[in-house]
This record gives C-alpha cells, sequence and structure tokens, in this order.
C-alpha cells in the first residue's frame, strides 16, 4: 500500500507539473493582461512600466521558470485585480466551494441509493419507471437553466429562500440542490446497473441456495460489490464538482472559487488564474487518490503492491 501510494504521488507531481504548464501558455490566448489594467488613453511608458512591474515583459520561458521557483516557496503571484497574494484569495474562498460541494454529493448520495437499490431490486415496476425517469430528467436538465427556474419560484414567488450570496444556511439550499440533480440521475441510472449485474452473479444464485434472506442478499452481497464503481463515480463527481463550480456559483452569487475563477477570467487576472487551477488540480488529484485507497477497504480482495 504505502509504494502504490508513494508512486501516485509521483504520478500527482506529474500531473500538476503538466497543468502548470498547459494553464501558463493557454492562458496567454486570451490576450494581453496589462490592456484591463490601463485606460485606452495610456501612455506607451505607462504601459511599459506596467508589463515591467508585473514581470510580463520577459519571455514566456523565463516567465515560466520564475513562476515555478515562487510556487515551490508558496508564492503564485500577486493578483492584478485584488492586489493581493493570489494563493491566500484563493484558499479564502475554497471552504465555501468545499461546502457546497460536499453538500450537494451528501444530497445526491442520499437521494440516489435508496432510488437505485430500490429501483434494481424492484425491476420493470412503477417505481422502478419512476426512479428510472426521474434520473433521466436530472441528467438532462442544464444546470443553469434548473437554477434559475428554483430563484424564480422559490426565492422570487414563494420568498421561501434567499437568491443568492452566502448570509444564510438557508442560501446553501438552492445551489447545492441544482448541483445535486445531475448526480442524482447519475449515481442512480449507475447503481441500479450495478445492482442489476451483481444480482445475475452465480454468488448470488448460490446465496438464495442456501437459504439467505432476499434483504441481506441485497445488502451484503449485491450492494457491497456494486458499491465500487459507485464510489468512484462520487469521488470523480466531488473532483469536478469543486473544480467545476464557475456556473453553478456564477448563477447563485456563491462567493467560492468558482465565483472568483470567473473574476478573474473577465479581469484576465494571470496569477488569479494559474493559482485557482493549480489548487483545483492538488484537490481533485487527492480526491481521486482517496478514492482509489478505499478500494481496499469495500473490497477485501483488492490490494495494491
Amino acid at each position: 500500500m504505502g509504494r502504490y501510494i508513494l508512486g501516485r504521488l509521483l504520478q500527482a507531481f506529474a500531473v500538476l507539473f503538466a497543468v502548470s504548464i498547459g494553464i501558463f501558455l493557454l492562458i496567454y490566448l486570451s490576450g494581453d493582461p496589462v490592456s484591463t489594467m490601463v485606460p485606452l488613453n495610456a501612455r506607451p511608458s505607462d504601459v511599459e512600466a506596467i508589463r515591467a512591474y508585473f514581470g510580463l515583459d520577459k519571455p514566456v520561458h523565463i516567465q515560466y521558470i520564475l513562476f515555478v521557483r515562487n510556487a515551490l516557496h508558496g508564492d503564485l503571484g500577486h493578483s492584478f485585480k485584488y492586489r493581493q497574494d493570489s494563493l491566500k484569495l484563493v484558499l479564502h474562498r475554497l471552504p465555501a466551494t468545499f461546502t457546497l460541494a460536499v453538500t450537494s454529493v451528501i444530497l445526491a448520495v442520499a437521494v440516489a441509493l435508496p432510488l437505485g437499490i430500490i429501483s434494481a431490486t424492484r425491476r420493470g415496476t412503477v417505481i422502478d419507471n419512476l426512479a428510472t425517469g426521474m434520473s433521466l430528467l436530472g441528467i438532462s436538465t442544464p444546470g443553469f437553466w434548473l437554477g434559475i427556474l428554483l430563484i424564480l419560484l422559490f426565492a422570487e414567488r414563494l420568498r421561501w429562500l434567499p437568491p443568492s450570496g452566502r448570509d444564510s444556511p438557508s442560501s446553501l439550499i438552492l445551489p447545492a440542490v441544482t448541483m445535486a440533480a445531475a448526480q442524482i440521475g447519475m449515481i442512480t441510472r449507475l447503481l441500479r446497473r450495478c445492482m442489476l449485474e451483481a444480482l445475475s452473479q452465480d454468488y448470488i444464485t448460490t446465496a438464495r441456495a442456501k437459504g439467505l434472506k432476499e434483504r441481506s442478499i441485497n445488502y451484503g452481497h449485491a450492494l457491497r460489490n456494486a458499491l465500487i464503481p459507485t464510489v468512484t463515480v462520487i469521488g470523480l463527481n466531488l473532483g469536478t464538482l469543486i473544480g467545476g463550480s464557475v456556473i453553478i456559483e456564477t448563477v447563485f452569487a456563491w462567493p467560492g472559487v468558482g465565483w472568483l475563477m470567473n473574476e478573474a477570467i473577465s479581469a484576465r487576472d494571470l496569477p488569479l488564474i494559474r493559482a485557482d487551477v493549480l489548487v483545483m488540480a492538488v484537490v481533485i488529484t487527492f480526491i481521486n487518490l482517496a478514492v482509489d485507497v478505499s478500494y481496499c477497504y469495500l473490497d477485501p480482495r483488492i490490494r495494491y503492491q
């Protein structure tokens, strides 16, 4: 296990290195960031002074070497827009995004697991058809459109919940439900398929022949084997939600990393964009590692060398 974790950590550093190169090069395709920091009638000397102040007058490869050197010391540069340390800005917003993502995953799991189990164990019934239809609807509904509908219904018309911000615990409900909708559909359909596949295996037939109760067979044998791919998807979804929450956080003005990323892209804030992407890459990488390690506890037959 220790050797496996060490190998995965080395892979993680390689991934982060590739991400840093990609984001460093691709970010220049958006244009000159200095143009957004100066008025249209700025003098060329002032523009060059600002470019030199932020180190943008150096060749790209020199900028990257300086970026890596500073990043190894925890310095990802100062935000052009906020005039603050970029890493501190991202870390300050990370708890809000993490809270939203974890809440939506918990909500999705709490709804999808019972739906998937019931749908698989009662295949072909009305409950199965309803669960399948609801899951398909959840997957097919765009998140931003669902978020706007929820705001119009529960915030504007009924006035039960706040439409945006993070002022109270109730502010978490609408964005969490919006983010959880697609995950509920995905997890439900996956768990249903995995449960049906597990229930068709020979060891289930043997368990029934031994006289085990159907409840024990469903939850003690079939569900445990069906959880391995399901846990993989849940872990990947958590990483995706943390790293890809830009649209939902923008719709609900949720002050997290996604909202900060949108602001940084609009302002062409290079240091803040780099810090945002790198922090998200680190979080997603270690979430995937935790998911892989969890397989040993879900299935004792799995061993890492």
